[in-house]
């Protein structure tokens, strides 16, 4: 037999050359690294789970558990913004993958809860487990979770949510729409729809009149009880937010509960017409901007929170004086340092039920340094019952909290009405001191709003507002 080949003493030269061995399923780097990923995603599933379905405590398996999110839901974490959305079915699985992107904050995952000013929206959510889960969320798309602390990789998170924090807002807020675009949607004598943005409660009002604003009236007696229930069963000039709804649209206004000059629907238990405030609307008196007006159609609008974190030190503690003097104790809590303190709940309480009206002068802000800034303010203050009126001066500290300027709880207190009068009088016959107790007939248009002044014409009428006409 002929052997093949070289014998084992042969030069390498002339030795023959073996066949290529054929290259194995694992030589490729490629499918070596999709091995190794394979065996990874392996084994971190089996860490993700006990026996029985449980869900380890850890940062995949108390976000992401097995079976993925139930049900989830997004809410104002605002209390006075009553309103909430569903996730839908596509939205919960992005929701549950950005979820395992996230990771705590090193060195603050266990960290106390933040500031009280920290969230705006709340994120609620429900495993397949049945176990529910939250996560609170700021302004700015910061996020945090009581279970892990202040969160981080939280990109993909926020693009999941933003989408739904503006379909919340849409269906909840009013637009900003300027006075002149509201005048031609609502004509005189048609009617529109005004809901409460705080209580939800709606009623049917009539546009009786107005240049400036719209003069309106309710509809029918039921309507008037709704209107009436809504300041606590009495009439009152203090602002509301509502949000109008008419010819298709949804616009942020505000509202007095107060009726006075005339009106033309008949059997409404309503004497005289009540007073609607959009963006850019002013008062048929002194034809200005109504502070008080203008805050309220911020809150309608949903522009109240970008407002407040963007205002100067002086400009936020104003707002802070229109609020407490129109009974808005909520958008108050935003610019006092801890409105979780007992002490400032029965403070606020106190100052809503004594102030009638406020009218800021002057506000300035002296220095900023850092988190602090020192602002002064200048005014009036109108009280309640037979209390005179007061002048204010004040310098507060403020402290910036989580984007907002705020004050403490004793500053606030220089509000209160002092124990004896701190101003003169009213002047005679000066009806910017005079303030109405109950109903104003349409008699009580019928003289000046203030000395030398002409008196309204028909259906443009609102003299006898604090502020100088609604």
């Amino acid at each position: 037999m002929t052997r093949v080949g070289s014998r084992r003493g042969d030069p390498p030269s002339q030795r023959p050359a073996r066949p290529a061995r054929p290259p194995g399923p694992w030589a490729s780097p490629d499918a070596r690294r999709a091995v190794l990923a394979a065996l990874v995603l392996l084994a971190l599933l089996a860490l993700a789970r006990w026996p029985g379905g449980r869900t380890v405590p850890g940062p995949l398996g108390r976000f992401v558990p097995a079976g993925g999110i139930r049900a989830a839901e997004l809410a104002f974490a605002w209390p006075e913004y009553r309103a909430r959305v569903v996730l839908t079915s596509d939205e919960r699985q992005h929701l549950a993958r950005a979820l395992a992107a996230t990771r705590p904050v090193a060195g603050r995952g266990a960290a106390s809860p933040p500031s009280p000013h920290f969230a705006y929206w709340q994120l609620d959510w429900t495993d397949a487990a049945g176990r529910r889960h939250a996560l609170l969320i700021s302004p700015d798309g910061r996020f945090f979770s009581p279970e892990r602390g202040y969160l981080d990789r939280t990109g993909p998170l926020w693009a999941v949510v933003q989408p739904v924090t503006e379909r919340l807002a849409a269906g909840f807020f009013g637009e900003p729409l300027p006075w002149p675009e509201v005048d031609r949607l609502w004509p005189w004598d048609a009617v529109a729809v005004l809901r409460d943005l705080e209580t939800g409660r709606t009623l049917r009002a009539v546009r009786y009149g107005g240049y400036q604003h719209a003069d309106a009236e309710p509809l029918t007696r039921e309507d008037t009880a709704v209107l009436r229930s809504l300041y606590g069963g009495a009439w009152s000039w203090r602002r509301r937010a509502v949000v109008l709804e008419v010819a298709g649209r949804r616009v942020a206004a505000s509202i007095n509960g107060m009726p006075h000059g005339n009106g033309i629907v008949a059997e409404n238990d309503f004497d005289g017409h009540f007073c609607v405030h959009t963006l850019e609307a002013t008062t048929h008196v002194r034809d200005r901007s109504d502070p008080g007006h203008q805050l309220m159609v911020l809150k309608s609008s949903g522009r109240l929170v970008d407002h407040l974190r963007s205002a100067p030190p002086h400009a936020a503690a104003a707002w802070l004086w229109i609020a407490l003097a129109n009974g808005d104790v909520a958008t108050a809590s935003h610019v006092v340092a801890d409105p979780r303190d007992p002490g400032w709940t029965v403070l606020a309480r106190r100052l809503a039920t004594v102030l009638q009206f406020v009218e800021v002068e002057q506000a300035s802000t002296l220095a900023v340094r850092g988190s602090q800034a020192r602002v002064r303010l200048r005014g009036t203050a109108y009280y309640t019952g037979d209390r005179p009126p007061a002048r204010l001066d004040v310098t507060w500290t403020m402290t910036r909290h989580d984007g907002f300027w705020t004050v403490a709880a004793a500053d606030v207190a220089g509000l209160l009405p002092p124990p004896a009068p701190a101003a003169p009088g009213p002047a005679p016959g000066d009806s910017r001191w005079t303030w109405p107790a109950g109903r104003r007939g349409p008699a009580a248009a019928a003289g000046p709003a203030h000395p030398g002044t002409v008196p309204p014409p028909a259906r443009v009428g609102c003299a006898g507002d604090p502020g100088g006409g609604p």
